[in-house]
């Protein structure tokens, strides 16, 4: 469906634009008798365009998009005389305006349709040795990467390799336990799912992920020595 509204909206513009071609009056003062069914066409695949927006999927934008492609039309249209060129102005806040109102309804109606699926990861980390510390021992770096603050963290993957992993700081806790314990990162991933009412036909519930973070760490094993910024 998305191929036939492009489709729609170039021959509408087209048809626009030649019309406005023929416009002018010749040395006769005749009206050129393409201009009228030119204008006819433009306007009947104008509303083709808006009849299959609205079937395929009706929002409160079908309507700003219906006014945007009749806006482009009339200026297409408009192309060859220069006098008319000062109502286009107008156009152009329509269509500014109808664009703020649909979004603000649009976003304004966004509910819930499945209860969220919370799911929670551990994973253990990886005591490294150095001489950084005077217990010889880090667990997290902290650093820079493409301007965001980041912890980064060594775990093991299945083959028993060092793995080099990252997590944004902002949506990080630090949770502090005995040397005793083995430092582990628990990783929250919260999945919400909502479905605005606006959309007819319906579609199926939108997915979003809130992820959050909890570092389990000794005292002492956060060490701010990363500091570069991946540009």
């Amino acid at each position: 469906m998305l191929a036939l509204k492009i489709i729609l909206c170039i021959l509408a513009v087209v048809a626009f634009y030649m019309a406005g071609y023929y416009n002018p009056y010749d040395y006769l003062g005749e009206r050129s008798k393409l201009n009228i069914p030119l204008n006819i066409i433009g306007i009947l695949l104008v509303f083709g365009f808006g009849a299959v927006q609205i079937i395929t999927h009706w929002t409160v934008f079908a309507i700003s998009k219906i006014l945007l492609l009749l806006a482009i039309c009339i200026f297409a249209e408009l192309f060859w005389d220069r006098r008319y060129f000062f109502y286009l102005i107008y156009i152009v806040i329509i269509l500014v305006v109808s664009f703020i109102i649909g979004g603000t309804f649009y976003e304004r109606n966004f509910q819930e349709c499945k209860n969220p699926d919370i799911s929670v990861e551990k994973v253990e980390l990886v005591n490294l040795t150095d001489n950084l510390s005077a217990k010889g021992s880090f667990f997290i770096l902290v650093g820079v990467v493409h301007d965001e603050f980041v912890y980064a963290y060594y775990t093991k993957d299945e083959k028993g390799d060092f793995v080099l992993d990252t997590i944004p700081a902002k949506d990080t806790k630090i949770s502090y336990i005995s040397e005793e314990e083995q430092p582990y990162l628990k990783i929250k991933t919260e999945t919400y799912y909502s479905l605005n009412t606006n959309d007819n036909p319906a579609t199926k519930c939108r997915e979003h992920d809130e992820i959050s973070y909890v570092l389990y760490v000794p005292k002492g094993s956060i060490h701010e020595i990363l500091k570069f910024d991946a540009q």
